[in-house]
């Protein structure tokens, strides 16, 4: 992490947020199936675009060229920058349907105009936001706000239903995969996804069931949206941790869980996501998440933009000071 190296960078692409945080990179390119396109955009302070599910095609040049449903239901590709204006322009680049991904199709980038109505997402279950998190957030609201929109402090439906369908999609292709990836991976994480596995059964909840549950919480959410065109939230509901926390035996995956309360939505939902920075608080950078519904990047992006103005991000930085 180049605002404290004792911190984590977040991940995974925490190298490339790193890299566009310190000026050695303009541009860079991930994958979120858990965040990882976003937690490290906030650990670092610099952007990134998680895109709809097929919005960019996801076509592996390596084996296993085929992943199990988790990675069909919630993997995608997407942008890392410095601004919402390199974000929009990566987008056009890469998006469109591809023969390799069968998911992936052609969606014009532009769709109809929606109302300037943003949801303020400030409470979840749980223990409260930090004041640092909270205050960004706010601000968020706030610039929305001074520019015309309609702004609420208002709650998406079943934050914790939503993430518990993330955990469940997630344990069910990660317990058959375990055995074959201990070789690959060091021991403490893969007692780190064992535990995840136990916490998220799937023994406990039928496949039938866990896919009627995902189809209902995400027309939920579309129903939410055709009110409130984007949410605006905190991109993790924690302060950046110290590296590796996260593996920590005892209390490494409720930390997780608790940091990721507003990042699971954007992968089980299928649902765009842009994260970007809001300043620096504390010596560490803040910053804020814009969702909207299925293939309404448009909205993140302009929305994100608005913010991006008023609340201009730190990076890039030098890491000597």
């Amino acid at each position: 992490n180049p605002w404290n190296p004792a911190l984590t960078p977040g991940g995974s692409s925490g190298g490339c947020a790193g890299a566009l945080a310190t000026g050695m990179s303009p541009f860079s390119l991930g994958n979120d199936i858990g965040g990882s396109l976003r937690n490290p955009a906030y650990c670092c302070g610099i952007a990134s675009l998680k895109p709809t599910q097929g919005r960019i095609p996801h076509a592996a040049s390596l084996p296993p060229q085929d992943g199990g449903m988790a990675v069909q239901l919630m993997l995608v590709e997407g942008p890392m920058a410095r601004s919402v204006a390199d974000l929009r322009l990566g987008l056009g680049i890469l998006a469109g349907s591809d023969p390799r991904a069968p998911v992936s199709v052609d969606v014009p980038l532009q769709g109809a105009p929606a109302a300037k109505r943003a949801a303020i997402v400030t409470r979840f279950w749980g223990k409260p936001l930090p004041d640092a998190t909270l205050a960004a957030v706010r601000a968020a609201g706030r610039a929305l706000a001074d520019a015309g929109w309609e702004v609420a402090e208002v709650e998406p439906p079943e934050l914790e239903r939503v993430q518990e369908l993330w955990g469940r999609v997630l344990s069910v292709d990660f317990t058959d995969m375990l055995p074959n990836i201990r070789a690959l991976i060091t021991p403490a994480l893969h007692a780190h996804l064992a535990q995840v596995c136990r916490h998220f059964d799937p023994a406990t909840k039928p496949n039938l069931v866990l896919h009627a549950e995902r189809s209902r919480l995400a027309r939920a959410w579309s129903a939410f949206f055709a009110q409130w065109p984007v949410a605006v939230g905190p991109t993790w509901c924690e302060l950046p941790w110290p590296a590796d926390a996260d593996l920590d035996p005892e209390h490494g995956l409720a930390l997780l869980l608790s940091t990721w309360r507003f990042i699971s939505p954007g992968n089980v939902l299928g649902i765009p996501s842009v994260a970007l920075p809001t300043g620096v608080a504390d010596g560490l950078p803040t910053g804020v998440q814009v969702y909207a519904d299925r293939w309404r990047e448009d909205l993140c992006l302009a929305a994100a933009a608005v913010i991006e103005a008023a609340l201009p991000g730190p990076a890039p930085i030098d890491p000597r000071g």
